[in-house]
């Protein structure tokens, strides 16, 4: 629905590559899709017994593309600091106690109607195998849990 390529099934995560197709607008297709995630699992928690929770993070930057293996096994892949960076903030998605979780470079480039959502400044977080830390922004889980009890602040979001 937001241009997201499912790259591949990590344990219970998966990775999802955005803007192959309008890299303009890769920020706000990344951060909408996370949103509808969210979205959706106040929806699938409304019919189960035990709620669901995932966490999200997202990163910009440059990536390898390509096939990775051998001969006998080998898949299409993308590699590169900017899959490690966001993987390292989903990582850190249950300490902060956000649903998901941005780098700044994702923030700064946010159109006005995502920058409504209620963003909190995490500051800057060292990030294992970083030499640098990094600026994080996110959103708490307590947002999407009020969703779920009733009580919407999610303004509308156009897809």
């Amino acid at each position: 629905d937001h241009g997201g390529l499912v790259d591949k099934f990590i344990g219970d995560g998966i990775l999802v590559i955005f803007g192959l197709e309008h890299p303009d607008e890769v920020i706000n297709q990344a951060v909408k899709a996370s949103v509808s995630m969210q979205e959706a699992m106040v929806d699938l928690n409304d019919r189960v017994s035990i709620p669901i929770e995932i966490g999200i993070g997202i990163h910009k930057g440059d990536v390898i593309a390509g096939i990775i293996g051998s001969p006998d096994r080998h898949e299409y892949t993308f590699i590169g600091d900017a899959v490690n960076t966001a993987s390292r903030l989903e990582g850190m998605t249950k300490s902060l106690k956000a649903s998901i979780l941005v780098s700044s470079n994702i923030y700064n480039g946010l159109s006005e109607d995502l920058l409504a959502l209620p963003w909190e400044n995490f500051g800057e977080q060292a990030l294992k195998g970083k030499e640098s830390n990094i600026l994080s922004y996110g959103i708490n889980k307590s947002f999407f849990q009020k969703e779920r009890k009733g009580v919407s602040h999610n303004p509308s979001i156009e897809n």
